[in-house]
C-alpha cells in the first residue's frame, strides 16, 4: 500500500486522529507513519565520519557516531576526530602527566587517584554492549 503525506496543521491532525481511532488499520499505519518522522534524523549535513574514524551518522542530524572499534576519543555522538587506541598509548608512554583530579587530564583520560597520573579512559561497556559499545 502506498500512504501520500501532506503537510497539515496540528489541529487538523488532532481531528483526523480522533476521528479515525476507531479504524485498527488506519491506526497502525498512522501510528508508523508518526513514529518514523518523529524518529527521523537528518545525516545529509553531517562530516565524512570514517575519514574522522568515526561510526556514520544515525542517531544525531548531522553528527557522527561513536569512534571505532580501535579508537578513542571524545565519548558518544560526536564530529571531533578520533585517534588510533595504539598509536595513543605510544605517545602516553613518552608524556607521562601528573595530575591531582580529572580536570588535569584531557577529555579521553582520568586521574588514577593511585598513580597520579593521567591514563586513557577505560571504555564504558568493555563487553559486546549488544553491539553499541
Amino acid at each position: 500500500s502506498f500512504i501520500q503525506v501532506n503537510p497539515i496543521s496540528f489541529i487538523e491532525f488532532s481531528r483526523l486522529l480522533s476521528t479515525n481511532l476507531s479504524d485498527s488499520s488506519y491506526s497502525s499505519e498512522l501510528i508508523a507513519v508518526v513514529s518514523s518522522v518523529l524518529n527521523y534524523v537528518d545525516c545529509s549535513e553531517s562530516p565524512l565520519c570514517p575519514t574522522l574514524n568515526r561510526n556514520p551518522c544515525s542517531m544525531i542530524s548531522a553528527t557522527c557516531g561513536e569512534c571505532l572499534d580501535g579508537f578513542i576519543g571524545e565519548k558518544g555522538n560526536h564530529n571531533s576526530p578520533c585517534m588510533d587506541q595504539s598509536s595513543y598509548s605510544l605517545a602516553l608512554r613518552s608524556v607521562i602527566k601528573p595530575c591531582k583530579g580529572n580536570d588535569d587530564c584531557n577529555d579521553i583520560e582520568f586521574c588514577d587517584k593511585q598513580t597520579q597520573i593521567c591514563s586513557v579512559k577505560p571504555k564504558s561497556c568493555p563487553s559486546d554492549c549488544s553491539g553499541r559499545g
